[in-house]
């Protein structure tokens, strides 16, 4: 209970924070962060803080003290870290009591944000390090679901943005081979599964580089393939480079989630089995409970209705729909290269009936208990059932600082200091953004910026 009451001071401050970001004010919403530290520090929210402060330092121009606070949460990540106390108090209580550990995609942006950091801040080794570091990543989360028989075929387990980001790295490191590697499971993935499960089509500047390592590594018949697939002529004239310049733009705020509830009833097998069903939604979950708890004249035997609560995220979306680029004369449009909310939601209703069946198997455990112990002590277990309502909450923990999607383009620029302008629109409303950028005399520069108005703010 303890534990949960200090969940709903953090959900009040994230309020502040939000409302903070929602009007541009990133000072102000950094400054909620620095209240109360050793709150937030608690082991079961300390991923969330360093993420949501390395996230806001990053937007105020503070990459060495973005990339620190990176890094510590990257000891959050880690099994040595986890309690397993809390694990095992989860399965009694809810999952809110558990260290939290960052959805997939949450996992993957938060190399995004490390590799942005040493870029900006001239260190291309560290970034190539962290480029080898997300690489392991995507692995993992391969094969994290490539032998798990109840994941659906279509789920989100490979990320092609991921990819061409290690491709950029690679590239700004010389690594012409690997970055062609990573282009190309870039390519794999943005022409099947991003097009008809996320609505995200391939970038054309990405289209572009793919086929221009292609070309000046060697690969004729590949080009060739791209060309056909691609309904492009490429242009064998350019040179090796796409552009020294990378620039990326954050725009609007990921989805957020919310506790839903559904109540469904319980209808009795044999052997231990119970079956749950809601018409609404068309739910018919069978758990094993055991043969104890089914048997006639077990305390489970009364239970007859049980209300469950899930996590579901609500969009908050972006107010700008386009942008561009100017510099030295020029415009360049940005290209979404990865919409974060439609992978949010995707991995979520990816793992939705998991998480039915594993909150309706520890709700019934729970109602067993508290029905064995009315029989025992009525107040008891009026007591134990008024615990068991308040404890059944779903975790709704995300990291909400992240960008609603991440559109890019390339551009070649004059080393030294450079003064471009970053104009993003929505009907009937045009905004610009001076930014100032260090063009590096080799490799490639990395820049991001985030436009934070969402484009449906929740209460």
């Amino acid at each position: 209970m303890f534990a949960l009451a200090s969940c709903s001071q953090i959900t009040l401050k994230q309020g502040e924070i939000n409302a903070s970001l929602y009007q541009g004010d990133v000072q102000k919403a950094y400054d909620v962060l620095n209240q109360d530290i050793d709150k937030w520090k608690k082991n079961r929210n300390a991923l969330l803080y360093y993420w949501n402060k390395g996230t806001m330092a990053w937007m105020l121009g503070k990459h060495q003290e973005s990339s620190e606070l990176f890094m510590t949460s990257d000891y959050f990540l880690e099994d040595m870290y986890r309690n397993y106390a809390n694990v095992a108090a989860s399965l009694f209580t809810n999952d809110k009591v558990k260290q939290y550990r960052g959805e997939d995609h949450e996992r993957l942006l938060f190399q995004y944000y490390q590799i942005l950091n040493f870029m900006q801040l001239g260190n291309r080794e560290y970034a190539l390090v962290q480029a080898r570091r997300l690489q392991l990543e995507l692995q993992r989360l391969d094969d994290r679901y490539k032998g798990d028989k109840d994941a659906p075929d279509a789920r989100y387990h490979e990320d092609a943005f991921a990819y061409l980001l290690i491709g950029l790295v690679y590239e700004s490191a010389g690594e012409l081979d690997n970055a062609y590697v990573a282009y190309k499971n870039a390519y794999r993935i943005y022409s099947n599964f991003y097009p008809s499960t996320l609505g995200v089509e391939m970038p054309e500047q990405f289209k572009q580089d793919i086929m221009r390592l292609a070309y000046h590594l060697g690969h004729p018949d590949e080009l060739e393939r791209y060309e056909k697939e691609l309904g492009l002529v490429y242009d064998r004239s350019q040179g090796k480079r796409g552009g020294n310049t990378v620039f990326f733009w954050n725009n609007g705020l990921s989805p957020v989630k919310q506790e839903i509830s559904i109540n469904f009833t319980i209808l009795r097998g044999s052997g231990g089995w119970v079956t749950f069903t809601n018409s609404q939604y068309g739910f018919s979950i069978p758990v094993y409970i055991g043969e104890e708890h089914t048997a006639d004249g077990s305390a489970f035997s009364n239970v007859e209705l049980i209300r469950a609560t899930f996590p579901k995220y609500a969009s908050r979306g972006a107010f700008f729909t386009h942008a561009e680029l100017l510099a030295n004369g020029r415009h360049y449009p940005l290209e979404l290269a990865e919409d974060v909310s439609s992978i949010a939601h995707k991995e979520l209703d990816d793992r939705f009936l998991k998480e039915i069946g594993k909150t309706l198997a520890r709700l019934a455990l729970k109602k067993a208990s508290e029905y064995q112990l009315r029989k025992e002590s009525p107040e008891a277990g009026a007591a134990l059932g008024l615990i068991n309502f308040f404890t059944e909450q779903a975790d709704t923990r995300s990291w909400e600082s992240i960008p609603h999607q991440i559109s890019y383009t390339r551009l070649e620029l004059p080393p030294g200091k450079q003064s471009l302008v970053l104009r993003a629109t929505a009907p009937s409303v045009l905004q610009d953004h001076p930014i100032t950028v260090y063009v590096h005399s080799e490799g490639m520069s990395f820049v991001g910026f985030h436009t934070l108005q969402p484009g449906n703010p929740l209460p």
